[in-house]
């Protein structure tokens, strides 16, 4: 019987595995190696990043993985720039989510909370202001969006999911150049390490996370009143 149960456990193991792989696919198990074997560069946890977005549908529909997207982040007159390494886009209203990349398997202890947050605050800024002809002070766009902006930090094979409130006393302290009147809460999960993509038990976390960060950009999509403002919409080439 322990020989027997030993046996199935194997194979359900085997099963497990081979789903798991089946589900990350062959050009992200690959990545997976890359990042391993060049531990040392940010560019093989991009690659990793992107693969991963891509094969989970945040390319699907309205939604538009931008890499390296650049935003202008405005304290008071003060223009600076923000760059998240991926910006989830619905191009058809606004921008969703940021993915913050930051730092190779060797630099995992790397600490990039701060920048994030400022990514954040900038993403939010683009949703609720458009630049008038000239330099600040900027217009506001009278159209629904969030206050909260979803982030994910990667470190290596480590996640991180956030949700960053955008408060007001965050807004008031960037427009009037001021300290914020109140503390924010961010909340983080998990709370202090993150959750490893080479362990498949976090593994799937990870994917049920993103799966469910997808979902809510796409429903708040297909849900928006500036994706019926024409001049909102985009269109595909006739020559694709």
């Amino acid at each position: 019987t322990t020989t027997a149960t030993t046996t199935n456990n194997n194979n359900n193991n085997y099963n497990n595995n081979n789903n798991n792989n089946k589900l990350v696919g062959e050009h992200i198990i690959k990545s997976l190696s890359m990042m391993q074997y060049y531990s040392h560069l940010e560019t093989a946890v991009d690659t990793f990043v992107y693969l991963l977005l891509l094969k989970l549908g945040f390319s699907d529909g309205t939604l538009w993985v931008f890499p390296q997207f650049s935003f202008p982040l405005y304290f008071g007159n003060d223009k600076r720039t923000a760059v998240p390494d991926f910006t989830i886009l619905d191009i058809t209203s606004f921008y969703r989510m940021c993915v913050i990349e930051d730092k190779s398997v060797s630099a995992t202890k790397t600490k990039s909370e701060p920048q994030m947050i400022a990514e954040a605050i900038a993403l939010y800024q683009a949703n609720t202001f458009k630049n008038s002809d000239a330099a600040p002070p900027l217009k506001k766009v009278k159209l629904e969006h969030d206050n909260v902006i979803y982030a994910v930090r990667v470190n290596g094979f480590q996640f991180w999911f956030y949700c960053v409130p955008i408060t007001p006393s965050i807004v008031t302290a960037m427009d009037q150049k001021l300290g914020a009147s109140c503390s924010t809460t961010v909340l983080r999960y998990p709370n202090n390490h993150g959750l490893n993509f080479l362990l498949p038990k976090q593994r799937q976390q990870i994917i049920q996370a993103l799966d469910l960060l997808r979902n809510v950009a796409a429903e708040k999509g297909a849900s928006s009143q500036r994706r019926h403002s024409h001049s909102s919409v985009a269109s595909i080439p006739a020559s694709v």
